[in-house]
């Protein structure tokens, strides 16, 4: 079974680990989405568990990945059929890095390892999912403070990532924390402020004429309700409130079968190929046949 790797890329604090956990926690088991995952080994499990545990209780928030440390989960994609069987469908890697290495300016960076099996990762990826923070859209839409850290920081040091990434590969980019905008702003209205960007209407455009897809994407790892931001940007959870993440699972929904749509394109023409070859060789054998 093809392991399919997608590589999450999103600066510091942009909630990365949070929607992982959210994510497994959602599509752990079989539900709405008609397919589950199931982590490779029961100590990853027990982490995400783990993680979406220090999400749901308590007044801290989990800890984003270190800039030291590469965190990479192996998924299997698994269906279930009417009469309950189960059949894996696929396998994928989930690589998420540390925001640190999109956006910090850092010392000796060809020196680095960890920059060296960034760049060697994206090579080999086959999606990618550009995690755009929700906070700092609100302040992009409204005027806020964090509208000049969007427009000069993150998407300057991200959208060159994506751009030499291969162009065949699905990128979508995943708002997050879409309870803090979905009372305000409709996608409608963010992704045209989003296209008025120049760098981002050029990279989304070159991507659907080169026939990759590209889609914008809202989540919410936590749901409305859980949590409320407050003055210094932090979020306070709710006392009594529960988690109820919102289309957690869609960005893995999108990009899977947008690769196997892809590479069941590629095995067409290969097809065609094929037998365009045979057809030529018949033709030259019946032509050399006739000159006898």
């Amino acid at each position: 079974m093809k392991d399919y790797r997608v590589i999450m890329l999103g600066p510091s604090g942009s909630g990365k680990t949070v929607f992982l956990a959210s994510m497994y926690k959602q599509l752990a088991i079989f539900g709405d989405s008609k397919f589950f995952l199931e982590v490779e080994s029961g100590k990853n499990r027990k982490r995400l568990n783990s993680l979406y545990m220090e999400i749901a209780t308590g007044d801290t928030w989990p800890q984003g990945t270190k800039r030291s440390k590469i965190s990479k989960w192996k998924f299997i994609c698994k269906v279930q059929t009417p009469n309950l069987d189960i059949y894996p469908a696929c396998q994928f890697t989930y690589i998420d890095y540390a925001g640190g290495l999109v956006t910090d300016e850092l010392e000796e960076e060809d020196n680095d390892p960890v920059s060296a099996d960034f760049d060697d990762e994206l090579k080999n990826a086959d999606s990618f999912l550009g995690l755009l923070d929700g906070q700092k859209i609100y302040d992009l839409m409204s005027g806020g403070e964090g509208r000049e850290i969007f427009l000069y920081k993150d998407l300057p040091n991200m959208l060159p990532i994506l751009n030499k990434c291969s162009q065949q590969n699905p990128v979508h980019f995943v708002i997050s924390k879409w309870d803090l905008l979905e009372k305000h702003y409709s996608i409608d209205m963010i992704s045209e402020r989003l296209l008025s960007i120049t760098d981002f209407r050029n990279l989304v455009q070159n991507r659907i004429h080169a026939g990759s897809q590209v889609r914008l994407i809202p989540v919410s790892s936590i749901g409305s309700n859980f949590a409320i931001p407050q003055s210094d940007g932090s979020m306070k959870k709710v006392s009594g409130n529960l988690p109820e993440p919102f289309q957690v699972e869609m960005p893995v929904a999108c990009v899977l079968p947008a690769k196997f749509r892809h590479e069941l394109a590629n095995l067409k023409n290969d097809k065609i190929e094929e037998l365009s070859r045979k057809i030529e060789i018949n033709l030259l054998d019946l032509n050399q046949k006739l000159k006898r």
